[in-house]
């Protein structure tokens, strides 16, 4: 069908849309209460209002144009991902400037997080380090002790570990790594820590000489 207009009705129908054009957009952009979401914030919210879908699609974020977050229709918020696995994904460094509570419990100074394994909460250990400053690594290592020839009953030998970490300041606790009828009868004396090294001084109590060697480990505090 063909619709013949004179020059006047074409006149009446522009002016006609653009100011439909103008009251809509006046609505979008001088109605606080617009039901249309406004860049610069809207008024008369209520409880039925909302952003996202009404269908079960995710809801993407973008900036310049591409993907930055992700909230999936299953729940699960996805930062750097756009397939989260858990309802916060983050790909990338995360930073905090407060404090990290888990089953809402912040903990106190010094306290270590332990994980309370798969869908439970982390929990605050009740271990703490009186003066965490004075402390910078504690940790577990073996080493290995050996002898020229023959130990003889009933002396000393002083056997040195080189540890990088070590300082004279540094506690460290030895022991032996397996129960046996040698272990048993030779004495732990004491430890003299150095820096980058400690020095270990044992006695032969087992009533006859012995070769060959024996395994250690130690608890450093650094």
């Amino acid at each position: 069908m063909t619709l013949n207009l004179n020059h006047k009705q074409q006149i009446l129908i522009l002016l006609l849309f653009l100011a439909s054009a103008n009251l809509f957009a006046q609505n979008e952009t001088q109605n606080p209460a617009s039901p249309f979401w406004r860049t610069n914030g809207n008024t008369g919210i209520g409880t039925s209002n909302f952003i996202g879908t009404a269908n079960n699609s995710s809801l993407r974020f973008r900036t310049n144009n591409t993907q930055k977050a992700i909230l999936d229709s299953l729940g699960n918020m996805g930062i750097g991902t756009a397939a989260p696995s858990e309802k916060l994904e983050v790909v990338g460094n995360f930073k905090l400037s407060q404090a990290f509570m888990p089953g809402g419990s912040a903990g106190t100074s010094g306290q270590f997080l332990l994980s309370g394994g798969a869908n439970a909460a982390a929990t605050w250990s009740p271990f703490t380090i009186g003066n965490p400053t004075a402390t910078t690594i504690i940790a577990k290592y073996y080493a290995g002790l050996t002898w020229t020839g023959t130990w003889a009953t009933g002396t000393t030998q002083v056997f040195t570990i080189i540890d990088a970490d070590c300082r004279e300041e540094s506690s460290i606790s030895v022991s032996f790594t397996t129960s046996n009828p040698i272990s048993d009868k030779i004495s732990i004396n004491n430890v003299q820590t150095d820096n980058g090294s400690f020095n270990i001084s044992l006695t032969n109590r087992t009533g006859s000489g012995i070769t060959g060697g024996i395994s250690i480990s130690y608890i450093a505090f650094y």
